[in-house]
């Protein structure tokens, strides 16, 4: 694998774990050009999107340093084929790759944006029946003892997110030469899935509490909510687990590294400050030490 040298100014700010700068300049002194290349390529994109996607692969780029699937010497990033900005431009890239779907006229998916974008009440009506006898029917297997107007209460307002969603142009329609496609909709999601996914949450919010109560949709408008598979929700309970595992196997000043480090993302020589320790090399060799014997854990 071909390793390639690296921006040494670049390389120092993510060598100290100054992620921010580093994020900063890669912005400054490669963005423009990114994002000319890649609005050529999905011209149904906005600027603001695929800024959105470039501060989420950063964001996924930061974290495979911290886990150490990626390395850096003091010249390379080892695991990487391309210059840094080419693999983070080409990241940036996949991304948007999934954030759209081509769709036909007659499909459901259409129909739902397309009616909303328009006003369509008939339409909508027809869609608010369809789409609550799929949700009520999941709610009953899965919430049986859950009162019948509660559930349609939820179904209302897992609506109205997505209502919301086309209505802030999350989700929208756009016609192009090569036919019609929905900019902001993961590329493997339905609309269906979606509210499902939606409504599955705000079914558990409402189920925690001691007494049946609405939960606020508002809540849900922020995060993108998308059906997860099996798979993926095993994923979740296993690291979980793993988590669970590890903050009840170390020390209190170990969780206090930890936090300063991976939820904060302080530098080494701020937590040398906080932490009272001789030096910054003492601080970066006990997180070193830290994630050795983490792993080691989550293994057993």
């Amino acid at each position: 694998m071909n390793d390639t040298p690296i921006d040494p100014k670049l390389l120092q700010l993510l060598q100290k774990g100054e992620f921010d700068f580093a994020e900063q300049r890669l912005y400054q002194n490669h963005f423009s050009n990114w994002c000319q290349e890649i609005q050529s390529a999905f011209p149904f994109f906005r600027k603001s999107e695929i800024e959105n996607c470039w501060h989420k692969v950063f964001s996924r780029f930061k974290k495979e340093l911290l886990e150490q699937s990626l390395e850096l010497t003091e010249t390379k990033v080892i695991g990487i084929t391309d210059s840094l900005p080419v693999h983070l431009s080409n990241m940036v890239k996949r991304q948007i790759g999934k954030h759209y779907k081509k769709v036909s006229e007659t499909s459901e998916d259409y129909r739902v944006i397309y009616a909303i974008q328009e006003h369509q009440d008939t339409y909508m009506t027809e869609i608010y029946h369809h789409f609550r006898a799929l949700f009520m029917g999941y709610a009953k297997r899965h919430y049986p003892n859950m009162r019948s107007e509660v559930i349609q209460d939820i179904f209302q307002d897992a609506l109205i997110v997505i209502i919301e969603y086309v209505k802030k142009e999350r989700f929208r329609l756009v016609e192009t030469k090569e036919g019609s496609i929905i900019v902001g909709l993961n590329s493997n999601t339905t609309i269906r899935t979606l509210l499902i996914g939606i409504g599955r949450r705000m079914l558990a919010k409402a189920s925690n509490k001691k007494k049946e109560s609405l939960v606020d949709p508002g809540d849900f408008l922020e995060p993108e909510f998308e059906e997860k598979t099996e798979e993926e929700e095993a994923n979740r309970e296993e690291m979980a687990y793993a988590i669970l595992k590890v903050i009840k196997n170390i020390k209190f000043e170990e969780k206090q590294l930890l936090f300063y480090k991976y939820w904060l993302t302080l530098n080494a020589d701020e937590i040398k400050v906080l932490m009272k320790a001789g030096t910054a090399v003492a601080i970066r060799t006990r997180l070193s030490r830290l994630r050795v014997r983490i792993r080691n854990l989550i293994k057993r």
